[in-house]
């Protein structure tokens, strides 16, 4: 094994090689713990690249137990990554991370087309496999140099049939893109992987064709090929440099060696996130977006239910939902932000188009997410958009969704306070103002933890008379003692409206906020995820709101009970009902409320980063950090990834 295993990888080891084609070969390996791998999923491996430990990221072609298939296909002008791996003999151990799925099988569809050029096969095989399966309408197309480049067209025939068509190049074969698209139905879905001139190809003729583009999903590597490699160079204008890429050294390589800082994560797999202007294109350009330096990224308690394996988040999902940063790159058609701007990031990804976005309901933003309303960072089954617990993150729509701070050197005097207007201070306040919290008003906050305090601020800053916070914790109770609210020691007794009662005199409270979720605990320590929601109704009075901004899922693999394992809850509505309750659910839409709530900060009205114990942290001590959140920590994690903020 090449290098020390990195934190959150595991080791695997080579059982199986064998030559698909004569350039393509494939590697069983075993991991020492088993890992899901949805269709189009890949894997990074370490590897060795003269003397240097990198990484590769490599499609998962199949999987049997804890046993993956990748396939590697030797470039001639390969730098060591797959020179290294044809080294590999049986018995070899490699670090193997996570699997992660960014080009993912909606399933659904009555339809689909499977398209495929070269060593783009592999993340198809099991999609192929699992729509055969699943006995959905499905055609494929493969396109190699030659007939002995066919990688698992055996196997691909053996279930597919006449629905795989094979086109070699030195037969004088060509796919017809565009007869394919016409043979598809109009409600089909074609997914494409292979190189860049297939890719284009496919892209163009769908556009053509009029077809939506939600339906056109593809993965793509390398060039198209079409040119031998021989240097150029390259101009910084930013910087006033010019760098030589010399033959066969990619341009990534050449900048890097000649000092030119460039936001990249192509050595590791993942295309896409290198910036630079576009000299010459076809087809319809987004420049609505920009690239943020990440100043300040945060740990959220919806983050651990991930990580606790409480959804079915899949491995290897960046996460990060919490982010503020500064502008570096700009596209085109971003009018309101300019390059070094400091923002913060709501988290939710909206379009600022749909009718929902035209209402202010940006958190069910309906165009963001092919699988259901509303977008996030980082987040399970919002839209697939990348995470923000990085160096650096790609927001769209960023005239829309952005928030600019409009004194850079005030904000970072103030930036542990301003990190929690992208969810958690907004998300406190959504549910107060949802509870009914006004002058006067008795309020009772399920949970101590950051948003519950949030929640707990909120309320105080709508004018509560007084607030109350319930939780088992006593770490996070003497805490919210200490930034002056009531302490409700949830251990001491089962019967909440009691506890209620010795502090107020009565029973009842005007307003409930369960800022808990799904993995609520009762007090004999036994999870039951509708208790919270249950005890909110016996203690708000008649007429009283409840606010729900803390978490339910549709899914949760890791329930201790069946139903609720589809997010069913053993819930005595009857109760609300009888109580003329009022509730509210969801997930903030952090637009309305991020702008006052960021002058309340600005203005000394709310010292939230004291109220949630916020504790800064570099990017590397992220993993411990989640460790001791995880553990009950009275404390709000807040990542620095650049050390830009002052201790």
């Amino acid at each position: 094994m090449s290098g020390e295993i990195p934190a959150g990888w595991q080791s695997g080891r080579v059982t199986s090689i064998r030559d698909v084609t004569p350039t393509i070969r494939e590697f069983g390996i075993v991991l020492d713990r088993a890992a899901a791998c949805p269709p189009g999923s890949h894997v990074k491996v370490q590897v060795d690249v003269g003397g240097r430990i990198d990484q590769r990221s490599y499609s998962v072609v199949g999987q049997e137990g804890s046993t993956l298939r990748i396939a590697v296909k030797r470039q001639p002008e390969s730098r060591g990554g797959s020179a290294y791996m044809w080294r590999l003999q049986p018995g070899d151990s490699l670090a193997v991370a996570p699997p992660r799925c960014d080009f993912p099988l909606m399933h659904g569809a009555p339809h689909y087309l499977l398209v495929a050029g070269g060593v783009g096969i592999t993340p198809m095989v099991a999609m192929a496999a699992q729509l055969a399966v699943r006995g959905a309408g499905l055609r494929m197309v493969y396109a190699a140099r030659s007939a002995d480049e066919f990688a698992y067209g055996e196997e691909l025939a053996g279930f597919l049939g006449d629905r795989l068509s094979l086109f070699a190049s030195d037969r004088g074969e060509q796919i017809d893109i565009a007869d394919e698209i016409r043979r598809l139905p109009a409600d089909g879905e074609l997914y494409m992987c292979g190189p860049l001139g297939l890719m284009e190809a496919v892209r163009s003729a769908w556009e053509e064709a009029g077809r939506p583009r939600a339906g056109l999903r593809y993965e793509t590597f390398g060039s198209s090929g079409s040119h031998a490699a021989q240097a150029f160079t390259v101009k910084v204008p930013r910087l006033g440099a010019e760098v030589l890429v010399r033959e066969n050294e990619s341009m990534l390589d050449a900048l890097e060696a000649a000092g030119v800082e460039v936001v990249f994560e192509c050595r590791r797999g993942e295309c896409g996130l290198c910036a630079v202007d576009i000299v010459e294109a076809k087809g319809e350009m987004d420049h609505r977006d920009v690239f943020l330096k990440i100043v300040t990224t945060n740990i959220c308690g919806s983050d651990q239910h991930m990580v606790r394996g409480r959804t079915t988040a899949p491995a290897g999902l960046v996460l990060g939902h919490e982010i503020t940063g500064e502008v570096i790159e700009k596209g085109a058609d971003v009018e309101m932000l300019d390059v070094g701007d400091l923002v913060s990031v709501p988290f939710n990804v909206a379009c600022g188009r749909c009718r929902t976005c035209r209402h202010g309901d940006t958190g069910v933003c309906l165009t963001v997410n092919d699988g259901r309303a509303g977008g996030a960072y980082g987040y399970v089954d919002m839209g697939g958009w990348i995470g923000g617990q990085a160096r650096y993150v790609m927001v769209p729509y960023a005239d829309f969704n952005l928030l600019k701070f409009p004194d850079r050197d005030r904000a970072m005097a103030k930036i542990r306070d301003l990190t929690m207007l992208t969810d958690i201070l907004p998300t406190g306040f959504h549910g107060a103002l949802n509870a009914g919290v006004g002058v006067g008003s008795t309020v009772y906050v399920a949970g101590a933890g950051p948003v519950g305090l949030a929640a707990a601020a909120s309320a105080r800053l709508l004018g509560a008379a007084v607030v109350m916070i319930g939780d088992f914790n006593p770490d996070r109770l003497a805490h919210a003692r200490k930034v002056g609210f009531e302490p409700i020691d949830l251990s001491s007794h089962d019967r909440l409206g009691d506890l209620v009662e010795q502090v107020i005199g009565v029973p009842e409270v005007d307003s409930a906020i369960d800022a808990v979720g799904f993995e609520a605990v009762g007090h004999g320590g036994k999870e039951q995820p509708a208790i919270v929601l249950n005890q909110m109704m016996e203690v708000t009075r008649a007429a009283g709101s409840i606010g729900i901004p803390g978490l339910y899922v549709t899914e949760d693999p890791g329930a201790h009970e069946a139903q609720a394992k589809t997010g069913n809850l053993s819930l005595r509505l009857g109760l609300g009902w009888a109580k003329s309750h009022s509730f509210h659910t969801g997930q903030t839409p952090v637009l309305k409320y991020n702008r006052q709530l960021m002058m309340a900060l600005l203005h000394d009205r709310l010292p939230i980063a004291d109220i949630v114990n916020a504790q800064v942290i570099s990017l590397e001590d992220a993993p411990k950090g989640y460790e001791t959140f995880d553990k009950g920590a009275a404390a709000k994690f807040v990542i620095d990834p650049h050390g830009m903020v002052a201790s």
